[in-house]
């Protein structure tokens, strides 16, 4: 006797489109058996186990006049629901959306969320960090079991690093945020402050810089006001002496600053270059040399120092003792012979005998030329031969005047 077949037809629709569902039961193999009415009107069919796949089968059937025949049953298995478990992750929770291949939300689904709680029911959930066992339902009445596991999120990177501009002092700064497009709110110890790239602080304390970002997440660091950018400081000696004559190469010392340097000289006289950092100096006066340096940064400092000039005042003048004005090319002029250490003639007089002043010029370089010497007159008439006096002030490298005093022996 042919075993037993038993079949269980049904037809299922779906969102997607119909499809049908048979089960197929061999009587003797182990199965339990389970008496089923259907529709169909001349058949017991017997519920059993889902077949493999789709195709058309040719079996032996046993009808309820326990007559056996022979029938074909073409067979659809019902595809798998295909579905994506969207995560959208932040630092404070996660949206979980169960959606379809077209986009639209299944709601059918039932969430494990809190242990000891019923379940929560529906497509779209809030979630923290954790592993959520759900069942999703399909249209078919199938059950599939999945899991969403919510990790913790690394945040995205910000970083907030002291920033302060060059050549001010260590009252304000800045801290330069790294990141800040992502910034929601930004706080300066506890108050809320504009968002920006680069924030005024203050300078001289400790402040705390904190954020939440556009995932929620939260973040703070604290700026240290000893970490200030160094200012530029130079140093150079007060006053430097020379001897009249010499040399000096000034020599100053960068104390701090970004280089590289650039550095300019003023008071140019006697400086060998004006934008070196150690130039020679040969002063033939006392002068003020004064620098400035310039690092990386821009930032600017000064120094300056002052050169004194000694000089030997015994040999600052020779004046002849005698002239002889009469046109004849030789000795026509009385005028001065100075060393270099002469910057200016103050004033030149010649008096006669009786005290009368005959001649006078006053500042007048010290150029030993015969320009404005006397030439031995007086009101525009030859004077007369014999002896006169003359007095002379000039002026010295160290800035102070000699005054000397002398005669001449007039002859002609």
């Amino acid at each position: 006797m042919w075993p037993r077949f038993t079949v269980f037809l049904s037809l299922v629709s779906l969102l997607f489109s119909p499809y049908l569902i048979a089960s197929v039961f061999i009587e003797g193999d182990g199965f339990i058996q389970e008496e089923v009415d259907t529709r169909t009107g001349d058949l017991n069919f017997i519920a059993a186990e889902w077949q493999a796949e789709s195709a058309a089968y040719t079996d032996k059937l046993v009808g309820g006049s326990d007559f056996d025949s022979v029938g074909q049953l073409s067979l659809m298995m019902a595809s798998d629901l295909t579905y994506e478990i969207l995560l959208s992750s932040r630092c404070d929770r996660y949206q979980a959306t169960i959606l379809l291949p077209n986009g639209q939300l299944y709601d059918d689904v039932r969430w494990e969320i809190t242990p000891g709680q019923p379940p929560a029911m529906g497509g779209a959930q809030i979630l923290q960090f954790g592993i959520y066992p759900i069942e999703i339902t399909t249209p078919a009445g199938c059950v599939i079991f999945d899991t969403v596991v919510a990790e913790p999120i690394i945040p995205r990177e910000i970083d907030v690093v002291a920033f302060y501009p060059p050549c001010q002092d260590n009252e304000t700064v800045f801290a330069e945020i790294v990141g800040f497009e992502d910034i929601l709110e930004l706080t300066l110890d506890g108050q809320i402050i504009p968002i920006a790239e680069s924030v005024p602080i203050p300078g001289n304390r400790p402040v705390t810089i904190a954020w939440v970002d556009n995932l929620a997440c939260r973040g703070e660091q604290i700026l240290e006001a000893e970490d200030l950018t160094e200012q530029v400081v130079v140093s150079l000696p007060p006053s430097q002496i020379l001897e009249f004559g010499e040399r000096l190469q000034l020599q100053p010392q960068i104390i701090s600053g970004v280089p590289p340097f650039t550095f300019q000289w003023q008071a140019a006289e006697g400086l060998s270059c004006t934008d070196c950092q150690d130039p020679v100096v040969s002063p033939t006066q006392n002068t003020d040399y004064v620098l400035l340096v310039t690092d990386a940064n821009g930032c600017t400092a000064s120094a300056v120092v002052r050169v004194v000039i000694l000089v030997d005042e015994e040999n600052l003048v020779f004046v002849p003792t005698a002239f002889s004005p009469n046109l004849d090319g030789i000795n026509d002029f009385l005028f001065p012979g100075f060393s270099p250490a002469v910057i200016q003639v103050q004033s030149f007089q010649i008096y006669d005998r009786w005290g009368g002043m005959l001649y006078q010029v006053e500042d007048v370089p010290a150029d030993n030329g015969p320009s404005w010497g006397w030439n031995g007159e007086s009101n525009g008439r030859p004077a007369t031969v014999g002896v006169y006096v003359w007095t002379l002030e000039v002026l010295l490298p160290n800035g102070r005047t000699r005054s000397l005093a002398g005669d001449v022996m007039l002859i002609r």
